[in-house]
């Protein structure tokens, strides 16, 4: 068993509220890990990405309001299963099956031997065609995360840029009839207000006014997490 999983099956015990006791989960999972290109502790990331998922719901437009506590719990782990030695049989322990299950979906499924990049990213578009909607909300979650992380000037960040354009349409097509998580009657299929943000980003719209004295907005070109997480939502 991980590190992360004995410290929070007794953090559990003490029935320690389950959002916090995924971001415990996760911050012991990616200890030694750092942003790639800020060099920031990963539970940043996953701040984040929990962040976005907070400010993209409301009550209107928003179809996953009885599912928060599983996406809550997903966001923060949804990168164990790749970058760490944390099991899904930990986080289905731990968090349910249902949490287990949508984090499996938001882990990539190509591997190194598989081909080049371009070849990897399209077996992972397809493995996420089939996500639960659930799962899809997150995914949208961490791509606006990631592209504000990664510097302009950074060769990267224009690859990085096309692959979320071709992931976009995949993210919101339909949920297929089995997953989990859903559109019901009256519901939107994925969070409106991210989805807009996102693709104001990647066709090179997107206007965030800049806050006072902080270096990361300047790098990023907006307004940063750590800034009164004043995102223009």
């Amino acid at each position: 068993m991980s590190k992360a999983f004995d410290t929070c099956l007794v953090l559990k015990a003490k029935n320690v509220n389950h959002v916090q006791l995924a971001r415990v989960f996760a911050q012991i999972a990616h200890v030694n890990q750092k942003r790639k290109f800020s060099d920031e502790p990963y539970i940043q990331h996953l701040d984040e990405v929990a962040y976005h998922i907070s400010k993209g719901s409301s009550v209107k437009d928003y179809m996953f309001q009885e599912y928060r506590g599983v996406m809550y719990d997903a966001a923060y782990l949804h990168d164990t299963l790749e970058d760490t030695d944390v099991t899904k049989e930990e986080i289905e322990i731990l968090f349910g099956k249902e949490c287990a299950d949508t984090v499996v979906m938001l882990t990539d499924v190509s591997k190194p031997k598989d081909g080049n990049r371009a070849i990897r990213k399209a077996l992972d578009r397809a493995h996420l065609a089939n996500a639960n909607a659930v799962a899809k909300a997150i995914k949208f979650a961490d791509l606006l995360s990631n592209l504000r992380a990664i510097p302009k000037s950074e060769p990267f960040y224009t690859v990085f840029k096309e692959e979320a354009k071709l992931l976009l349409p995949v993210l919101k097509t339909p949920c297929p009839e089995n997953a989990i998580h859903v559109k019901r009657s009256g519901q939107k299929e994925f969070p409106e207000k991210l989805v807009t943000i996102l693709e104001e980003m990647l066709n090179g719209t997107f206007v965030s006014p800049l806050p006072k004295g902080c270096s990361l907005c300047s790098v990023w070109g907006g307004a940063c997490f750590w800034c009164d997480m004043r995102y223009p939502y």
